[in-house]
Order: C-alpha cells, then sequence, then structure tokens
C-alpha cells in the first residue's frame, strides 16, 4: 500500500520570518511564503551570502485549531507542537530559485546555537526538496544561500507532513490536466491557445481513524476555504504545488474510520 504526503503548513507564514538585505519593489520578502509560486522574491545587489530565518517559537498547541470540523472527536488537538517553544519541521521545498551552483545550509536553532539539518550544493533549476527521516522540533530555522549574486525565489516552504496510505480500491488515478484551449476556425478546422505546460491531477480514497482525522483537520483549516495550495508528496513519492479544485468529501464509515476522497491537482 503506498501512501500520499500533504504538508499544509508553512512556518514561514506562521512565524516570524526575516531575511536578509533589501527586497526589489514588487518583489517583497512575503513572496516567499504567500503560496503563489508565480510570484517572487528578490534582491538586485553584489554577491553575498543570504539568509531566510523564521522564529516559530510562538507557535502553541492551539495552532491552526478553528473547531471541530468533522464533529466531537476529541480535545487533544496538536499538531506535533510544544506549547510556545516549537514547531516540528520535517520538509524543505524551494521552488522558482537561481540557486544553481550554489551552497545552501539548512539549519536549526533549539535554544543551544545552530545545528546542520541538510547542507547541499545546488544543481539546476528544479524544486530544491529536502525530507528528514524524522521530523525536528525547533524553536528557529533558517535556510543560507552562499556567494550568490541577485537572489530570487518564488517560495520557500518548510513544514510538517501528515501520511495517509492510498485504498487500491477504488483505484487511485493520476490525470493529466490540458492547459490549452482549442477553437475551431472559419474553415472548419482546429487550432488551440496554449497557456502552459499540463498540469497533474490526482483522484485518492483514503480511510482513517480519530488520530489521523486531527491532521486532516489541520489540512483543511490552513487551505482558508479551500482558497490556498499546499505541497503533495503523491504516492509515486513526487512533489507538487496543489489545491483542491473540488472540496473532499468523507463518509463516516464506521466509529473507527472515516472514508475520505480527495481529488487534488497541481496549480
Amino acid at each position: 500500500m503506498s501512501a500520499v504526503v500533504i504538508f499544509p503548513t508553512n512556518i514561514l507564514a506562521e512565524g516570524v520570518t526575516t531575511v536578509t538585505g533589501t527586497a526589489d519593489t514588487g518583489y517583497p520578502e512575503s513572496r516567499l511564503y504567500d503560496r503563489s509560486p508565480d510570484l517572487y522574491w528578490k534582491v538586485t545587489a553584489g554577491a553575498t551570502d543570504y539568509t531566510i530565518e523564521v522564529d516559530a517559537s510562538m507557535l502553541g498547541d492551539d495552532f491552526g485549531y478553528d473547531g471541530d470540523v468533522f464533529g466531537m472527536i476529541g480535545d487533544d488537538f496538536g499538531i506535533g507542537l510544544t506549547s510556545g517553544a516549537s514547531y516540528a519541521v520535517e520538509l524543505l521545498y524551494v521552488t522558482g530559485h537561481n540557486f544553481h551552483g550554489k551552497q545552501i545550509y539548512w539549519e536549526y536553532d533549539t535554544g543551544a546555537g545552530w545545528i546542520e539539518a541538510w547542507a547541499v550544493v545546488v544543481s539546476g533549476s528544479d524544486p530544491v526538496v529536502r525530507t528528514l527521516a524524522v521530523p525536528i522540533m525547533a524553536k528557529t530555522w533558517r535556510l543560507r544561500v552562499m556567494n550568490i549574486v541577485n537572489p530570487t525565489a518564488s517560495e520557500v516552504w518548510m513544514g510538517r507532513g501528515y501520511s495517509f496510505d492510498v485504498l487500491a480500491k477504488p483505484n487511485p488515478v493520476h490525470t493529466e490536466i490540458s492547459n490549452a484551449n482549442w477553437f475551431q476556425n472559419i474553415g472548419g478546422g482546429a487550432f488551440s491557445v496554449k497557456k502552459g505546460d499540463q498540469k497533474l491531477q490526482v483522484d485518492y480514497n483514503v480511510s482513517i481513524d480519530g488520530a489521523e482525522l486531527l491532521a486532516m483537520k489541520e489540512i483543511f483549516i490552513q487551505g482558508d476555504g479551500y482558497s490556498k495550495p499546499f505541497i503533495v508528496k503523491n504516492k509515486d513519492g513526487d512533489y507538487y504545488f496543489m489545491y483542491f479544485p473540488v472540496p473532499p468529501s468523507w463518509n463516516f464509515y464506521n466509529n473507527n474510520e472515516t472514508l475520505f476522497d480527495l481529488t487534488m491537482q497541481e496549480i
């Protein structure tokens, strides 16, 4: 059985984030965590080291909680937090960057100094993705990019994922969604206007218990009425920015299980 992992929360948006340098007009630091990968942060300057740092120490046990979405299933809601101290993080995802050939360091501080979680020389312009084997609780996280001229990035995501086993029946479905419009011309032929690359859509059914319902709550709450995208690791192990094109539906199968039908599409 394969699993889908959903990362609903970016701590850069929830904590206090600071960035080296002065961003160019129209390319503010907030672009790094606005969940809009087509909008960019940029600094026009000579070669220097840049640090993107977030203080997550204020994220308490009730972070993100806004009532019972699925009914009374308990009062112990939390998403791996310690009260007012730390937030569990396991994913680094950076997209829309120009970090090719640059050394980056992903680090955290639990109160006793900076510790390296991961370091790499970036190759290419594909998203930088790193998932830790075990989520780490830390007060502060940072990403350092070394000796770079005119840095830019569209999204820097740090957060925790929630894993759900994908049911084999009904069959999970992956579909490529066309990003082109077709029109008929006056002679009876057809032509297309391509707006971009095709997009992936996945349709998964998952069965979850009471504890996993709490995680599903966080996904829905952070989606802000299905208006915000999130990071998904699909059942094949590939990472995408996705959203719910239609709200998920759920079926209360029995006292212990709830069946969810999840349709998610790449933005």
